[in-house]
């Protein structure tokens, strides 16, 4: 069984939601009654928007591969981060990180297109929402919605 490194306290209510949505998917898709391994690794969301709201992108990418080497520490085969606003560094963490990321944003354009979405609606920090997303800066959002 695969382990699931989620960096969450991004959003609570967001990492609430990813962690529930993972285990009712595992659940679905194994038929049976057993639980996914599920490391969560809380970071300080207040933290995190100083670095974006101080224009600070190399020092957000460095706090964030800092904690997910944490995750690859104890185990994680692969990463995914429960916010919006970490996306707008997607690609550097991708890049940099030694462990495979999963880009919510980049899943949730496939799911979209999968489902012939032509709108969709994106929620956020105050920070993500005043922030404009170029392609490709939209973690992988590239053509298409």
């Amino acid at each position: 069984m695969k382990r699931i490194g989620i960096i969450g306290g991004v959003g609570p209510a967001s990492t609430v939601e990813y962690y529930n949505g993972i285990i009712k998917g595992y659940r679905e898709l194994s038929h049976d009654e057993n639980y996914p391994q599920i490391f969560i690794n809380s970071v300080n969301m207040t933290e995190m928007l100083n670095y974006l709201a101080n224009g600070d992108r190399e020092g957000l990418v460095d706090f964030l591969i800092s904690e997910i080497d944490r995750l690859r520490i104890i185990g994680s085969d692969y990463i995914a981060i429960a916010s919006n606003s970490p996306h707008l560094v997607i690609d550097n963490l991708i890049e940099k990180s030694t462990i495979p990321m999963i880009s919510i944003v980049e899943e949730t354009c496939k799911y979209a297109k999968s489902k012939d979405l032509k709108k969709v609606l994106l929620t956020g920090t105050l920070f993500t929402m005043r922030t404009k997303l170029p392609p490709a800066e939209a973690g992988g959002l590239r053509k298409g919605l």
